[in-house]
C-alpha cells in the first residue's frame, strides 16, 4: 500500500498520526510518500531536512519503504 495525502495536490507526506495510525492497523507493508510541499520536486535544503525527519519517523513507525521524486535545476 503506498499512503498519501493531498492526491489533488499530486501527493504529499502524511500526518505522523494518520502513519501511525494506519501502521498499527494494516497486515500489508506500507510504503510512504515523502513529499513536503506541491511546489514542484526541487526543493530547497530546508525542504531536505524536514523530509529526512519525514523519513525517520515514517521508518521508525514501521514504514516498508519511502517514495519519493527529486529532481534538480539544470
Amino acid at each position: 500500500m503506498e499512503l498519501v495525502s493531498a492526491l489533488t495536490e499530486g501527493g504529499l507526506t502524511p500526518s505522523y498520526g494518520l502513519m501511525e495510525s494506519i501502521m498499527k492497523n494494516v497486515d500489508i507493508p506500507v510504503n510512504v510518500m515523502i513529499r513536503p510541499h506541491a511546489n514542484g520536486f526541487v526543493y530547497t535544503e530546508e525542504d531536505l531536512k524536514i523530509m529526512k525527519r519525514d523519513i525517520q519517523v515514517a521508518k521508525s513507525l514501521g514504514a516498508n519503504c519511502i517514495v519519493l521524486g527529486i529532481l534538480e535545476l539544470q
